[in-house]
């Protein structure tokens, strides 16, 4: 294991509870790095699919998700990165074809608290995927198979990407290039059993708004012109959140500094990986500023106006 990859374990070995039993059990580092809870629902009417189709499914995924090996490190099981994915299945065009929507979400905890922050928060409203119950799921880093196992893999190198870059800047990158290739190999003629599927190319725009695609996200993650919004992931975590416990002004005052580099990374248009930010964050910020001094909560509001002014009221409410 390398220095920054052993710098990545150190740091978030920190947020464990009950430290003797956890030095314990890092003794036996065999846990697999994700820890998913997975849902698949349904909104369809009128259709003749079994529910237990879906049941199935969802067990499917959750082995899949939980049990494979997404990186070359070792986790304990403290270790492992909590998220959630909800799919739900909205219609169902053909025989064993299933358009749907995707929601994510990631956490990681915060030092000597119980807290856990939300990292990601996306909902992908392009989700076409054939699926016959009991088909086993095949993947590949490399080789495009289908739409199912691909997107799974794209949101898991995704988590990791954005969880790694909370503890060490930068330090997901090469999940978000690992994301970034899955996206690269769907074939332009992709289809699921006759459904066209979308959302990996450039052009790529049905059921979504510009640049809210997975080419999009994950290619503005890997644009260096991007790096402060990157480097505002660590900041923002390590430098301001993990202090809060005993260094509430100046945790404040580094969530300040890392907002200023969000804005400033998108200062001729709101790039959507700002969105995402928001998204998961919005809460929060609101929460850990509504007792702060007057000037603190100046400066907050006029990133925010930048940052996620559609919810300035909200915050208006809270701060002013």
């Amino acid at each position: 294991m390398n220095l920054t990859s052993i710098f990545y374990h150190t740091m978030k070995s920190r947020f464990a509870a009950m430290m003797a039993a956890m030095m314990f059990f890092s003794l036996h580092l065999t846990a697999q790095e994700i820890n998913c809870n997975l849902t698949v629902s349904s909104t369809m009417t009128g259709n003749n699919v079994d529910p237990k189709v879906f049941k199935t499914l969802e067990r499917s995924l959750l082995d899949f998700i939980n049990s494979r090996k997404w990186t070359d490190e070792n986790f304990a099981d403290y270790e492992r990165v909590n998220c959630t994915f909800f799919i739900n299945i909205k219609e169902n065009p053909a025989e064993n074809v299933y358009v749907a929507e995707l929601t994510i979400q990631s956490s990681r905890p915060v030092f000597n608290s119980s807290y856990q922050t939300q990292v990601v928060k996306h909902i992908d409203q392009d989700f076409v995927f054939q699926y016959k119950e009991n088909d086993p799921l095949e993947f590949s880093d490399n080789i495009y198979i289908n739409n199912l196992s691909s997107m799974m893999g794209f949101y898991v190198y995704l988590i990791l990407g954005y969880d790694y870059d909370c503890f060490s800047p930068k330090n997901g990158t090469k999940f978000f290039e690992k994301a970034d290739n899955i996206a690269n190999i769907v074939p332009f003629n992709a289809n699921a059993g006759g459904q066209s599927i979308s959302g990996w190319k450039q052009t790529d725009s049905r059921g979504v708004g510009a640049q809210k695609n997975r080419y999009w996200i994950i290619n503005n993650l890997l644009n260096t012109k991007n790096d402060n919004i990157r480097k505002c992931f660590y900041k923002y975590h390590l430098q301001g959140l993990d202090l809060l416990y005993n260094k509430g002004d100046e945790a404040r005052k580094n969530i300040l500094s890392a907002l200023t580099m969000l804005q400033e990374a998108n200062s001729s248009s709101l790039l959507y990986i700002t969105t995402i930010f928001m998204s998961a964050k919005s809460d929060e910020i609101i929460n850990i500023f509504k007792g702060a001094p007057a000037d603190q909560r100046k400066a907050l509001l006029e990133k925010i106006q930048k940052l996620d002014g559609i919810n300035i009221e909200r915050y208006n409410k809270v701060l002013k």
